[in-house]
Parts: C-alpha cells; structure tokens; sequence
C-alpha cells in the first residue's frame, strides 16, 4: 500500500506507525485473511452521510464513516422510496415471499438479460441455468430450503441472493441489504474516478462451504462465477465501522486510518477476527443526522435490523 497515512487529519505519530504497520502485517500474514476494497464517489458519499456542499468532505466522512460505517442500499432513504413494498425484505426474512421473489428474479435475469457476460455465465452454467429457467422447480426450490435449519437457510438464500446483488439492476438492486467490495484494487479504481473514494477492510474466510449444503439438497451451484474480473466479495449488511481500516483519496492517496485502531496497540490479532473496539453509545444520534432511514445491528454472525 504504497500511500500517504493521516489520522483525523494529521501526521501519523512514530507510535501510531508502528501500531499500524503491526496490524498490516498481522493481515498479510494470516493465510485466510484478506484486503478488500470498495469505491464510493464523492457526490454518493455527500448524499447518504448528508454532507452540505460548504461542510469539509474529509473532516465530515472522518466523523460518519467510524461511527456508523457505510451500510446497503435498501437503509437509504432514496432508495428505499423507490422500492414496492412488497419487494422490501428484512435481513433474516426467509418467508415464502421472499424465496418465490430469489426464483422468479434469478429466472428473469437468466431469461431477458442481454450482457454478454451472463450470457458467458449461463454457458458456464448450464445445470443452473435450465434449473431457473424451469418454473416447475419454483416449488421445490422453496421446499427445500424450508427443509432446512434456520441458519443453513439464511446461508442458502445469501448465496443466491449474492449472484443477485452481482448482476445489478437486473437482479436485488435498489432493495438490497448487502454491498459490494472487491479483493482488487485496480478492479475498485475501473469503476471510480479521481475525486472519489476507496473504503479499505479485510475479510477472513473460516473454510466452510456453503456449496455443500445446497449439495444436500440437490439446489443448482454456481460452478463459474459471474464478473470474474471484478474479484467481488460480497459483504453483507454493512460494512461496519469496526471493520474499516480507513478510506482513501484517489486523488492524493491519502490514506486517512481509523482513529480506534489506535486505541488498542497490543490487539492487532484479537481486532483482525472481531473488529476493532468502536464506542457507539451515540450511534443513533449520528445515524439520524444522515439520509439512512434505518439500519442494522451484528453478534458475531447474527444480523438484525432497526428502525
């Protein structure tokens, strides 16, 4: 990362260096640990957080994004209004509705799509391609995730829902409770420009794989997966504020660090796998000063929804 660092607006500190260095390390040492990166422009990051055009962008995404992180569309309110209601669904919803909606919009994305590469993708896919195509597998497809324990069915229907969220407009858009970020730097920088942002996390992986549930259950799998090039990791909910290391100008390659990895210089390993420690006893304060119109909560891997 060949960047400048600053934290809340100022030189980092000898000391601050080497708990940074520390952590980076720690990442780059961990086999099932990685960096992802997400882009945001400018113009996008003043309308959710709320930013008036005299306010200093810097100053103000230093102060929002550690205290709240940066969250799915369906929690912002333009999006949200655009939405049917009966296309909005809560991150641990596992109704009919909502398993018949996953159906029909894989269907449709599979049948009317002219992009070259889903057309690639069902090449590539043959098996999950005519499995969706056929509506008679509507049926099954919703009797056998509900065959399932609660969270093997929240796993199965995220899997789904990401290919989804990946092919954009097409698919879980504008109601989508989960966000895009890459493992690629270059592939992050093709989709902004130089005024805009990059958001810089990790992701660990624990080796389990949630192809072999749908194996059980004899349900499609994605042998090949869609926009390869783009090396996306879907992250669900949020990215949270533990979970951001920092975001970067592109125009200056500054890179501005989260203040609390500062707070706790001995934890880089303990941080990598839980977050780093965030005092959010003002979170809903700062939430309702943004154009969120409502977010979540995380325990480990249990997601909930608030108003």
């Amino acid at each position: 990362m060949n960047y400048s660092f600053k934290v809340n607006g100022n030189e980092l500190t000898s000391e601050q260096k080497s708990v940074l260095n520390n952590f980076l390390y720690s990442i780059k040492k961990k086999s099932n640990v990685e960096f992802i990166f997400r882009g945001e422009s400018a113009e996008n990051l003043r309308s959710k957080l709320n930013i008036k055009d005299h306010e200093d962008l810097i100053e103000r995404l230093n102060y929002f994004l550690f205290k709240i992180g940066e969250k799915g569309r369906v929690y912002q309110e333009k999006y949200f209004k655009q939405v049917k209601k009966k296309n909005i669904f809560s991150i641990n919803d596992l109704n009919d509705d909502f398993i018949n909606y996953i159906f029909r919009k894989i269907k449709h994305v599979l049948k009317t799509s002219k992009d070259p590469e889903i057309k690639e993708f069902k090449i590539l896919n043959e098996e999950f391609d005519m499995y969706f195509q056929s509506a008679d597998n509507k049926k099954e497809f919703s009797k056998s995730i509900g065959s399932l324990p609660i969270n093997d069915k929240i796993k199965v229907r995220d899997y789904y829902l990401k290919f989804l969220h990946k092919v954009g407009e097409l698919g879980f858009n504008l109601n989508s409770f989960l966000l895009s970020t890459s493992t690629s730097e270059i592939a992050v920088e093709a989709f902004t420009a130089q005024e805009d942002f990059k958001f810089v996390s990790w992701s660990s992986s624990d080796g389990k794989n949630d192809k072999d549930i749908l194996n059980k259950i004899k349900l499609p799998i994605i042998k090949s997966d869609i926009f390869i090039h783009q090396k996306e990791i879907t992250i669900k909910g949020a990215l949270f504020p533990q979970d951001i290391l920092g975001f970067v100008e592109i125009s200056s390659n500054i890179f501005h660090v989260n203040p609390n990895l500062f707070n706790f210089p001995e934890l880089s390993d303990y941080m990598i796998i839980n977050g780093i420690p965030t005092d959010q006893t003002d979170f809903f304060e700062v939430n309702s000063l943004t154009n969120y119109q409502s977010s979540l909560t995380r325990n480990g891997d249990k997601f909930e929804d608030t108003n």
